[in-house]
């Protein structure tokens, strides 16, 4: 019950962040640019028209869809599971590695990319310092034609002392803003990487940018 209950907490502290942005006049340290490359083989194509995205994603994961609830910002939100028959080097303490992408509409016309990824690093540091939140990189990448923040990290399960890695990326695109996560146990996450990252790298929007 304590390891599911920690789980509720990871997403729901994520929603969280999504939520309730806070709007603050800070500058996020300009990072490399990385171009991401697509490659799609043994994926299956998604197209979601109220997040207006259009993916791969590998064809033995489950999928689960959700609509932003009435009169809030959230617009949607699309997550990708591996069952737990096919995981690799699985521990009962061990849990599903999940990719996430939520849409929400932004929550100021003024606040650029870097101010608003670095609030959300800032977020994140906060709600998860009873964890051993640890910053392991952050950078800026290019997810099709957007300009995107990305950090990852870790953090420690209390309930098990496993190690938690996680990756979420940034998007604005015209008035809505993508959340992009990734967070498994710590031999899952490095093991489906290469996965995920194929996945992430197949995004692309189905709307204008203005």
């Amino acid at each position: 019950m304590k390891l599911i209950a920690f789980s509720i907490l990871i997403i729901a502290e994520t929603l969280m962040l999504s939520l309730d942005i806070l709007i603050e006049q800070t500058v996020l340290a300009a990072g490399s640019i990385t171009t991401l490359q697509t490659n799609n083989d043994n994926y299956e194509p998604y197209k979601n028209p109220n997040l207006k995205i259009k993916l791969y994603y590998p064809s033995d994961w489950k999928k689960f869809e959700s609509d932003g609830p009435a009169l809030s910002n959230l617009k949607g939100i699309v997550t990708f599971e591996l069952p737990q028959e096919k995981r690799q080097q699985q521990t009962i303490a061990q849990e599903a590695p999940i990719v996430s992408i939520i849409a929400e509409d932004v929550p100021s016309n003024n606040i650029t990319l870097d101010q608003f990824t670095k609030i959300q690093y800032d977020n994140f540091r906060h709600l998860f310092s009873d964890f051993n939140f640890k910053l392991e990189n952050k950078t800026a990448v290019i997810i099709g034609d957007n300009h995107a923040g990305k950090f990852e990290y870790t953090i420690v399960n209390p309930y098990s002392d496993g190690i938690r890695n996680g990756m979420v990326i940034w998007i604005i695109r015209g008035d809505t803003v993508y959340m992009i996560s990734y967070v498994a146990e710590q031999v899952q996450y490095f093991m489906y990487l290469p996965t995920v990252q194929k996945l992430i790298d197949s995004i692309e929007f189905t709307n204008n940018k203005g």
